[in-house]
């Protein structure tokens, strides 16, 4: 579970960091800097705790996935049609809160010291 965890958490964050960087260089100027800037470091940042502190991270990737799928529709969700609000919480929130909620599972399941 830990493995498959990694895996989706990896996925989600290099999708969402080329998604970032190919928008800003598609519509240019100062797009390209509030594209990398947010969301792609901020997901670097959360997946890079969670790849040094597993447990930490987990409640991070959790608390990322959450916040995503309450907040983001909250701010944009009039823009979008809900099928495409029900794509971006499945590509956005829901891969960080599966990966975290299956290393809490892992890590119930098959303690470890850390």
């Amino acid at each position: 579970m830990r493995a498959m965890s990694r895996i989706l958490a990896s996925l989600w964050c290099t999708w969402w960091v080329f998604f970032g960087i190919a928008s800003g260089l598609a519509e240019g100027g100062a797009s390209l800097l509030r594209y990398l800037v947010f969301p792609p470091l901020a997901f670097i940042a959360v997946f890079a705790v969670f790849w040094r502190r597993e447990r930490l991270g987990s409640l991070l990737l959790v608390l990322t996935g959450l916040l995503i799928a309450v907040g983001y529709p909250l701010t944009v969700g009039r823009d979008f049609s809900a099928g495409t609000m029900i794509v971006i919480e499945l590509t956005m929130a829901l891969p960080p809160l599966l990966a975290g909620l299956l290393v809490i599972a892992a890590r119930r399941r098959y303690p470890t010291r850390d």
